[in-house]
């Protein structure tokens, strides 16, 4: 958050599912750093159960995956509409996912893809 925000006293856990995600238009060319800024649009789960399209520009960790479609723990406020923040201490980060792939290979599990954000090809959905 930036130096003058200040985070609401009702910050509740929640989810919300990537509806877009972008570099902005600074990032695009910061070929140097690790963790990127990226405009990213949220349908965010309220407590009410009521969902709300929103849109904020973070600095995404360099080691988090984030995927249309899918959903992301955040964190929200019910008296502060406005605030969301994307809870990336609560995400796995590429190694987990890969650590959890070598246990899976191991041990003669398959490995859910899915995990990854992607699908199956050549297999008979039914």
């Amino acid at each position: 958050m930036g130096l003058f925000s200040r985070t609401p006293k009702d910050v509740q856990d929640s989810t919300a599912e990537v509806t877009y995600v972008s570099l902005t238009e600074h990032s695009a060319g910061q070929t140097e750093k690790r963790d990127l800024e990226h405009e990213i649009s949220l349908l965010v789960t309220r407590a009410d159960g009521g969902t709300e399209e929103m849109g904020i520009v973070v600095e995404v960790p360099y080691d988090k995956q984030l995927i249309e479609g899918r959903q992301v723990p955040v964190k929200v406020s019910a008296s502060k509409r406005s605030y969301v923040e994307i809870d990336f201490d609560a995400m796995p980060s590429l190694n987990d996912i890969g650590r959890s792939a070598a246990d899976a290979a191991r041990s003669g599990e398959e490995f859910d893809v899915g995990e990854l954000g992607f699908t199956k090809t050549g297999e008979d959905p039914t």
